[in-house]
């Protein structure tokens, strides 16, 4: 233990086996004990250290007594190595340490559970998420503080988890504040046990997630009426993405191009409008990314049956980044030339309204790479004069194209 032969230690002073620092305190331990000699047992008394040959040192536990001779009374010393378990003690402090740090901190609602449902402990957290205080929340149980519909949920799950049958649990729980509103939360649940396998208590983690909630709500009510706005416009419109892949339709593209919803998606648009049978328009795409302006452009659209229905196409891209809002009309619904000012504002209006629907988004970083929607009415076959003109103007609302009719 401490490095030495026993022809080094025979007949030298004890002092030789403590540290430096520590001999004066410990010939005065040692002189009150030798006044009032006791015995001491392992495990009591102050942590010691001892010195080693090469100086380093040791922590040790030392039992004192007393032994009769016929020298007189000597005095035995019994030592033990404690290095190990005073390096696991450390360990175990800096893990308890770092776990009441954590507890005290974190961001999420944490609690410590008696077996009996009482809070032992709280963090701030919690207290902020239900209105309380630290002393009065430990003062309560956690059936207390949940909603009335979810204690039995509740209680069936924890009996589950004290018997052995489940580690840990996550489940979704409403609490009630102080103040008598509702917090939806995330709760995760296990439990403690001791070495022998009995349970202490359980560890609860609480997040609220009220907002977010809320906000899945309110998104999942904006792409519901997002589909229906698309769905039932009696125009035909086709969601492209940056690679004039179509990604969506609605069901007035269905009947114009004779396709399947199933079929259409996946589609080229270069593919789907076109200016004669043999030919392709990828010049549509370069056009539309050419520019934030709506745009309106002559061109056939090719059906299932490789015939071609002439359509006039309005498009212009969102701001969300990600679509493009083709608009196909009749032709001869609107007024030409002068009329082209109005008809982009209308055309910005009815952009802006879709966009309003599908609630905001964060700009794109590559105009490249920005998705299109499609959105053509077949209309009577253009004359000659018509060519295949490409105009800056907007789509018009239904009120417009029937005034103008």
């Amino acid at each position: 233990m401490f490095h030495h032969s026993r022809a080094d230690l025979v007949s030298q002073p004890i002092d030789l086996l403590v540290p430096e620092v520590q001999r004066d305190a410990h010939r005065a331990a040692f002189k009150g004990f030798a006044a009032a000699p006791a015995v001491r047992p392992m495990g009591t008394g102050r942590p010691l250290k001892g010195r080693r040959r090469d100086g380093s040192e040791v922590h040790i536990d030392v039992s004192l007594g007393t032994v009769a001779s016929e020298a007189g009374v000597l005095f035995m010393a019994v030592v033990r190595d404690c290095d190990d378990r005073h390096e696991a003690d450390e360990r175990l402090r800096d893990a308890e340490e770092r776990f009441r740090l954590s507890f005290k901190q974190a961001p999420i609602g944490m609690a410590l559970v008696e077996l009996n449902g009482r809070f032992a402990r709280v963090n701030e957290s919690l207290c902020k998420t239900l209105g309380y205080s630290r002393d009065e929340l430990t003062a309560l149980t956690f059936q207390a503080v949940t909603h009335g519909e979810d204690v039995d949920l509740v209680r069936t799950i924890t009996a589950k988890l004290a018997r052995g049958e489940i580690r840990h649990y996550k489940l979704r729980k409403r609490y009630v504040r102080k103040d008598g509103g509702v917090v939806e939360a995330r709760l995760t649940g296990s439990l403690v046990r001791d070495l022998d396998g009995k349970p202490l208590y359980f560890i609860a983690q609480i997040e609220d997630v009220t907002e977010e909630n809320r906000a899945s709500e309110l998104l999942r009510f904006s792409e519901r009426r997002y589909r229906e706005l698309i769905e039932y416009a009696p125009d035909a419109i086709l969601v492209t993405d940056g690679d004039d892949a179509v990604v969506d339709v609605n069901s007035a593209a269905c009947a114009i191009y004779d396709f399947p919803r199933a079929e259409l998606v996946g589609k080229r648009l270069s593919d789907l409008l076109v200016q004669s049978h043999d030919s392709s328009s990828r010049e549509v795409a370069q056009l539309l990314r050419a520019s934030d302006d709506a745009r309106v452009f002559e061109r056939n659209a090719r059906r299932r049956d490789g015939s071609l229905v002439p359509v006039e196409v309005s498009a212009g891209r969102l701001t969300d980044g990600r679509s493009l809002l083709f608009s196909p009309r009749r032709h001869g619904t609107s007024p030409r030339g002068s009329g082209d000012s109005k008809q982009r504002s209308e055309a910005r209006e009815a952009t802006r309204r879709v966009e309003l629907d599908r609630g905001p988004r964060s700009p794109p970083t590559d105009q490249q790479h920005r998705p299109a929607c499609l959105h053509p009415r077949a209309h009577p076959a253009p004359t000659p004069a018509m060519g295949s003109r490409s105009r800056r103007v907007a789509p018009h609302s239904r009120s417009t194209a029937r005034r103008s009719a």
